[in-house]
């Protein structure tokens, strides 16, 4: 999306302008993911006296539960099942 006829610099000026404007668009959703994670973690640790791997797995299912709403309840069920997975390895190898 860079146009072509404009110079070195001017290219190079362009495409950090949108590279600016993704970065700010991907930390804003990465914000988003963890903070529902570290809501959904805190509340479950309360809730159960306990802090162990399931607590992990259950606030990644429902985060990527919530992540994947708009996109129906399928999209929902991958994320919930990826989410969990991906959550229960990292606090595995973490607790290790």
């Amino acid at each position: 999306n860079v146009d072509t006829t404009l110079g070195t610099m001017d290219q190079i000026k362009q495409s950090y302008k949108g590279f600016g404007q993704a970065c700010t668009r991907m930390s804003r959703n990465f914000g988003k993911v963890g903070c529902v994670y570290a809501g959904v973690e805190c509340a479950l640790e309360r809730e159960r006296a306990l802090r162990d791997i399931p607590n992990a797995m259950y606030a990644g299912c429902v985060t990527g539960g919530i992540l994947a709403f708009q996109a129906g309840p399928g999209a929902m069920a991958m994320g919930c099942a990826g989410f969990a997975a991906f959550s229960g390895v990292i606090e595995t190898f973490m607790h290790s």
